[in-house]
């Protein structure tokens, strides 16, 4: 994303993991401080829907990491942060996986519900939507290293994804020649 942007925008990305959206709330202070964004992307939901059981373990009859319920209620009060912080916000979906192979714990019917109850929040909130899951599912699934992440080419597509969605919205202020 970085170099996607060179040139065009300053990036910056949270120096740690995201983890789910309780970890989310309880950061997302911190990590947008004080300084004054022209764009904020974000996303939370692949931790959420981890199926876990009190070990850690990942199961299909485990329950979700964080409930359907928390989840909305964490996706609400991030958004109204981010809200107030006068940037232009944008929501990027839960991005596929490919439940056959390590993703363990991750099914499909989840990302599905996960996404669906994101979509809600974000146009209660008058938030964007931009849902990669859906308009890249397959061949972003082409380029997952481990059926969760993606590898360089699968990265540098979401990269491209994001650089054409920023453009397409006009979200970046024109810079004084």
């Amino acid at each position: 994303t970085v170099d996607a942007f060179e040139g065009i925008a300053s990036v910056y990305c949270i120096p740690v993991n995201g983890r789910d959206s309780n970890h989310l709330v309880k950061n997302v202070r911190r990590w947008v401080g004080d300084h004054p964004w022209d764009v904020i992307y974000f996303n939370s939901g692949i931790h959420d829907l981890t199926r876990l059981n009190k070990e850690g373990k990942r199961g299909p009859n485990h329950p979700n990491a964080v409930n359907l319920e928390e989840y909305t209620k964490n996706l609400q009060i991030a958004a109204q942060f981010l809200k107030s912080t006068n940037a232009k916000i944008v929501w990027r979906s839960v991005t596929p996986f490919l439940q056959e192979m390590k993703a363990k714990g991750r099914s499909q019917s989840d990302e599905a519900a996960y996404n669906a109850r994101a979509l809600e929040v974000m146009k209660a909130e008058g938030i964007p939507v931009h849902n990669v899951t859906e308009s890249k599912r397959d061949v972003l699934l082409q380029h997952s290293s481990d059926g969760v992440h993606f590898n360089s080419d699968g990265n540098t597509l979401l990269a491209g994804e994001l650089l054409n969605y920023v453009a397409k919205h006009k979200l970046l202020k024109e810079r004084p020649q």
